[in-house]
């Protein structure tokens, strides 16, 4: 993400690419939620971003791999 960061990149931009490279090789499929801000100290200009997963999300995930099983994958 530091490296990201450093090439002037916007934060939404600094997240996809670093989400890119950890997926990679997750072949847990574990997720991680972050939130990045970035202050222009000089104009006070502030930029940010964040990955997350909604609790909802998380649960539909959930109870799709449970039934998975029994459904084929089929929804």
């Amino acid at each position: 993400m530091s490296n990201n960061a450093q090439m002037g990149k916007t934060p939404a931009q600094i997240l996809y690419d670093t989400n890119m490279a950890i997926c990679a090789n997750n072949r847990e499929e574990m997720f991680v939620t972050v939130w990045l801000g970035i202050l222009e100290i000089s104009t006070g200009t502030h930029f940010d971003a964040d990955i997350m997963k909604t609790v909802e999300e998380m649960r539909t995930e959930l109870i799709n791999e449970a039934l998975s099983p029994f459904t084929n994958g089929k929804r």
